[in-house]
């Protein structure tokens, strides 16, 4: 199966999105410890200027203490204590207060002045402290980190949630950007695939100019001209050896003929000398065909088919080669139909060979009492016509290849007729023949294992009606 370029960036950006999701809460979360506790901090020194301001008299720190624990939340027994120097302090306080003085930390000013924080290790728990100056006198905070730690865990999970309830809109978000990424992404390929589709060779303009495209695309681009350069020579030159070779060859071909012909004429009929000569006429005349058949589609290539344009009533010209069908292949079922009469202005013999070619093929590749369906009909100033067929042929793999030149299908068993095989372009010409015509041309295989040919050529005169 093939792979997607969409899908493989629609799942790569989604991929990235989603990883960034994921590593940006880690992150979050590894790493708003510190601001948080200072955050923290902040708040603990306002909750301390507050009750000073509300404190009259001196100083009660266990009233101080039990109205800044009712005041800070998550703080639980043992987690908070308050001394001030120079005072008695109790057996617990002293031995933090020994600890904050024999650890030397650096103490970092907060905005709410004139507060100092930093942190310091004691009971085997990180402790943050706060101090302000009152009264010539230091009173210090501390809170046990943990404490800190649960605020921060309940704005964590309160951000989950919001998360979880934000989930679809996310989503939406994701989609919404990845598509918006891949069309921007896919949208100079798609250009560059429209340049490429309209190049055709050979053509002065096949090449791509690296102004109209992003500077990446340039080495590509590059790369890619050089390449419809080197295909735009080799294409030209086997382009000209066709030509050449059939201009070259016909004249040879065309004494040798006038030579056999001479010869047989000469020899008794019906000698053996006669009939090896007339096989080898019948080469030379295959030989002149294919040269003949070149030389059209040589100048096909080059746009130089000059169409002689006439009058050409398709019913009667199908009819003919139907009834010259029955004359030697009365075992097949021939059938017609064709909505009103049909005119067209065309090239008489281009059309007279395109239809040999279709009814030729339609015999050659057909079995015993077979059956051939000729369908027509007029769309929008054109006609449309089918040949229908039974065939011997393998229809899998049976597609449009077969209107390439030189290109020769399998067969499944031998044909009815036992005669030469052919040289694989009398579809070429067929091709070439309708798109000198402003048509188009197709082969489709039906659910019953007929194999149809289907064709448009320009009417140019209107439809007459019985």
């Amino acid at each position: 199966m093939r792979r997607s370029f969409t899908l493989h960036v629609f799942l790569s950006v989604t991929l990235c999105v989603v990883a960034f999701a994921g590593a940006s809460r880690l992150v979050v979360r590894w790493a708003s410890g510190e601001p948080f506790q200072l955050y923290f901090s902040e708040v603990l020194a306002q909750h301390v200027q507050k009750e000073l301001d509300t404190t009259v008299g001196q100083l009660d720190l266990n009233v101080f203490q039990t109205n800044l624990e009712k005041t800070i939340l998550h703080v639980h027994a043992n987690d908070m204590l308050v001394f001030v120097d120079n005072l008695k302090p109790s057996i617990e306080t002293a031995a933090f207060e020994g600890s904050l003085a024999s650890q030397k930390v650096a103490w970092e000013a907060l905005q709410t002045k004139p507060f100092e924080t930093t942190t310091i290790e004691w009971d085997a728990k990180s402790w943050r402290v706060v101090r302000v100056a009152i009264n010539s006198q230091q009173l210090y905070v501390g809170i046990n980190a943990d404490v800190f730690q649960r605020s921060l865990d309940d704005i964590l999970k309160v951000r989950n949630k919001i998360a979880v309830t934000m989930f679809p809109i996310l989503i939406a978000y994701v989609l919404l950007t990845t598509a918006f990424i891949i069309f921007v992404v896919l949208k100079p390929i798609r250009n560059l695939q429209r340049a490429f589709a309209q190049i055709k060779l050979p053509s002065p303009q096949a090449h791509l100019d690296t102004k109209d495209n992003f500077k990446e695309f340039a080495t590509f681009i590059r790369y890619f001209n050089e390449l419809m350069e080197r295909l735009s020579a080799n294409y030209t030159q086997a382009a000209r050896f066709s030509s050449d070779a059939a201009h070259e060859l016909r004249t040879p071909l065309t004494i040798i003929r006038g030579h056999l012909n001479r010869l047989i004429n000469q020899v008794p009929d019906g000698s053996g000398t006669q009939i090896e000569l007339s096989l080898v006429s019948e080469e030379v005349e295959r030989l002149i065909s294919i040269s003949n058949k070149l030389l059209f589609l040589s100048q096909a290539d080059a746009g130089k088919i000059d169409l002689e344009k006439e009058d050409i009533n398709l019913n009667d010209l199908v009819g003919q080669m139907m009834d010259d069908i029955k004359s030697y292949r009365s075992d097949l079922m021939l059938m017609k139909t064709i909505e009103g009469v049909i005119q067209i202005k065309a090239d008489r013999d281009l059309i007279f060979q395109l239809m040999n070619n279709l009814f030729g093929n339609a015999i050659k590749y057909n079995y015993k009492n077979g059956s051939i369906d000729f369908q027509a009909r007029v769309i929008r100033h054109q006609v449309h016509f089918t040949i229908c067929n039974t065939t011997n042929l393998e229809l899998d793999g049976l597609d449009d290849r077969i209107f390439h030149r030189f290109y020769r299908h399998l067969q499944t068993e031998a044909p009815v007729n036992d005669g030469a095989t052919g040289s694989g372009l009398g579809l070429s010409l067929c091709k070439e023949i309708v798109k000198v015509h402003g048509g188009d041309i197709h082969l489709r295989v039906t659910a019953d294992k007929k194999v149809c040919i289907e064709c448009r050529i320009s009417l140019n005169q209107h439809r007459k009606n019985f």
